[in-house]
């Protein structure tokens, strides 16, 4: 019966921590995720202003294809797919035809898809609507961005 017990409390015990770490490794995980979207909206933030200085936006480019990159390794499948779709519109080959006006227009459009997917993805999202969530890519003028800040 001594025996019983002992077995019965080793084996709770290891899935008592089995349980712990995987949890753990679940919280770990999405931690991991939110910085990792922290950090593609921070560098979508920085291609929206406009720099004139082209060693500025080589190195915000740079982050850019490496954050776009990268992400596909958490995101979730649709989070990707809206991250392609804002992408085109930020590729001016792609965007040459639209009036400024309409390529920020597209460009908020595919924004607010991409934020709305993110926040499906980290969880947010159970009262978003789709029609009335507002959101929009705030810019600066062309030369007003603070290279102090970057």
């Amino acid at each position: 019966m001594s025996i019983t017990i002992a077995v019965l409390g080793i084996f709770g015990s290891l899935v008592l921590f089995y349980l712990t770490k995987k949890s753990e490794r679940e919280r770990q995980w999405q931690q991991n995720k939110l910085d990792q979207y922290k950090n593609l909206l921070l560098i979508i933030s920085k291609l929206s202003f406009n720099e004139s200085d082209q060693e500025i936006v080589n190195s915000i480019n740079k982050e850019w294809n490496i954050a776009f990159n990268t992400i596909s390794l958490s995101a979730s499948q649709s989070v990707i797919a809206a991250l392609i779709e804002f992408n085109e519109t930020l590729i001016p080959t792609l965007t040459k035809e639209l009036t400024k006006e309409q390529r920020n227009k597209k460009q908020n459009e595919f924004f607010k898809k991409l934020i709305l997917e993110i926040r499906k993805d980290i969880g947010l999202s159970k009262a978003d609507n789709e029609e009335t969530f507002k959101v929009c890519l705030l810019t600066l003028p062309p030369g007003k961005y603070d290279k102090k800040t970057s």
